[in-house]
C-alpha cells in the first residue's frame, strides 16, 4: 500500500513538473529530498535475513499452571535447539479440559481456551525461563478432573546480527 501511494505521489509531482515549468525546480528539490530520505531510512533500518526456526526446534518443559480467581500464570522453561536462530517469540495455545480421568482423552470436554505470546529471547542452544498470564472467562463447574493442555502454536526467530 505504501509503495502504491509513493508511486501515485511521484506521478503527480512529475506531471506537475511537465505541465507547469515554474514547478520544475521545487519538484526536483522535493524528489531529491525524498530520494535522500529513502536511502537514509534503508541504511538505518537494514533488512535482515531471518534464519529458519521451526516449532520442532523448540522444547517446552517444567510447565506449571497457577490459578487464582482472576488470572492463571503459566511458568516453565523453553529450550532453543536451533544452531543459528534466536527464539524471539512463541505463541502458546492453552486449553482447560474437564476430563473423567487425569489424562487427555476423547471423553474430555474443552471448558476454556486462551492464546498468549511469550517473548523469551533465547539464543541458539540455550534455555530460558518464561512466564505468561492467561485469562479464562465463564468457566463452568468441573464435573471430573481439571486437565491443562498447552501447545506451541507459532515461533518467530531473529538473526544474531539483528538488534532486539
Amino acid at each position: 500500500m505504501h509503495i502504491l501511494l509513493g508511486l501515485l505521489a511521484l506521478t503527480i509531482v512529475l506531471a506537475a513538473m511537465v505541465q507547469r515549468p515554474r514547478l520544475r525546480v521545487p519538484g526536483a528539490v522535493f524528489l531529491g529530498a525524498v530520494g535522500i530520505a529513502a536511502v537514509v531510512t534503508f541504511q538505518i533500518n537494514p533488512r535482515y535475513d531471518l534464519p529458519d526456526l521451526s516449532a520442532d526446534q523448540i522444547v517446552l518443559s517444567d510447565i506449571v499452571f497457577e490459578q487464582d480467581p482472576r488470572l492463571t500464570t503459566v511458568t516453565g522453561r523453553v529450550s532453543n535447539l536451533s544452531e543459528e536462530a534466536i527464539l524471539a517469540r512463541f505463541t502458546l495455545d492453552t486449553r482447560l479440559l474437564d476430563c473423567p480421568e487425569a489424562t487427555v482423552s476423547a471423553a474430555c470436554v474443552v471448558i476454556g481456551e486462551d492464546r498468549t505470546a511469550v517473548y523469551p529471547d533465547v539464543p541458539p542452544g540455550q534455555v530460558r525461563g518464561f512466564t505468561a498470564t492467561l485469562r479464562f472467562v465463564n468457566l463452568p463447574p468441573i464435573a471430573g478432573v481439571l486437565v491443562w493442555d498447552a501447545q506451541l502454536a507459532e515461533v518467530s526467530a531473529r538473526s544474531p546480527a539483528q538488534p532486539r
